[in-house]
């Protein structure tokens, strides 16, 4: 009976290391997922340039995507889109699509890199977090150094991440509102540390995006898990969204618009808009009800198992450009 018994706890013990080191592998070679997709996928007309700057006594690199009707004639908006832990710009730039959002509507798109593959997004336990890089300045420093090189129309800055890219999309609305006219966070709620220290100077439009199935960054709030293991604590989406609706003063009902299913992958979209707040802003959020740690629109690019469902039922990069346009760089005085 107790030689059944050892048996049967070296096979449960067989199950998890192998559960685990299968998870492991499919996490970590994501970007081989996103490759592939580079191969299949025709490129985006425009223009692909690595470019790099010296920030906070760090070489700090990004990719950038001229659209082909830029001509340095007149000045163009400017997004920044922040990847993932773990992921690139490069990867982020596969997983999201946005150059060819930006080839259609004529803006230039930035896809930084992040000290070893992660932001200092607020939680203190990322790699840059623990290096104290300075990453707010890197952002201000590379929208100094594209505008010197571009016409960039400064009252037309925006920024976007995903996950850890999105967590520290909420910091730079806090933090360089001077500089950046909206925010869009997706599967990346707010830090409590971002949250309680948050004063921007003015009202920031913010648009969100999250599944409430999400296995990493919890759609209630709680402990992030990467691997099996806990990687900070952050807000609810509804805790982040309340945050934001006192930091922009909205009204406190929102306009709720129930999309239209697209196709049928077990997942839906309810999309939350508080407005007009202050200074003509607006707080949006799109509920994935189903959704898992994904890009809506974008490719499955880990198993379901890992990081839950990549709805189709939403385009993410047309929303958030949708979105975008609506705002500029608030008149100053």
């Amino acid at each position: 009976m107790r030689g059944m018994r050892k048996k049967l706890i070296a096979i449960v013990l067989a199950v998890v290391v192998v559960g685990a080191a299968v998870a492991t592998i499919a996490y970590l070679y994501a970007p081989s997922t996103l490759a592939w997709i580079a191969l299949t996928r025709s490129p985006a007309p425009g223009r692909d340039l690595v470019g790099s700057i010296e920030s906070g006594g760090l070489h700090r690199t990004y990719l950038l995507h001229l659209p082909p009707s830029y001509d340095d004639s007149h000045p163009v908006p400017l997004l920044l889109v922040f990847h993932g832990g773990y992921m690139t710009g490069k990867s982020m730039a596969l997983l999201t699509g946005f150059s060819y959002t930006a080839d259609t509507y004529g803006f230039i798109v930035a896809y930084p890199d992040g000290y070893d593959n992660h932001w200092n997004d607020g939680r203190n336990v990322t790699s840059a977090s623990k290096a104290g890089v300075d990453d707010v300045g890197f952002v201000s420093n590379l929208i100094d150094s594209l505008s010197n090189q571009y016409r960039i129309d400064l009252t037309r800055v925006y920024a976007t991440g995903f996950s850890d890219g999105g967590m520290f999309t909420h910091r730079l609305a806090c933090q360089l509102a001077n500089k950046i006219a909206a925010v869009a966070a997706v599967s990346g709620t707010l830090p409590p540390e971002t949250a309680n220290t948050c004063n921007p100077g003015r009202a920031v439009p913010i648009l969100m995006i999250h599944g409430t199935s999400d296995p990493l960054v919890p759609f209630n709030g709680g402990n992030v898990s990467v691997l099996f293991a806990k990687a900070g604590y952050v807000l609810s989406l509804n805790d982040t969204v309340n945050r934001w609706m006192q930091i922009d003063s909205c009204p406190t009902t929102p306009a709720v618009t129930a999309l239209p299913e697209v196709v049928n992958d077990g997942t839906t979209v309810v999309r939350e808009s508080y407005g007009p707040c202050m200074q003509g802003t607006s707080v949006v959020a799109y509920i994935i009800t189903g959704g898992g740690h994904a890009w809506p629109g974008g490719p499955q690019y880990d198993p379901v198992f890992i990081v839950g469902k990549a709805s189709q039922n939403l385009d993410a990069s047309q929303v958030i450009w949708t979105f975008f346009e609506e705002y500029s760089m608030p008149q100053s005085g």
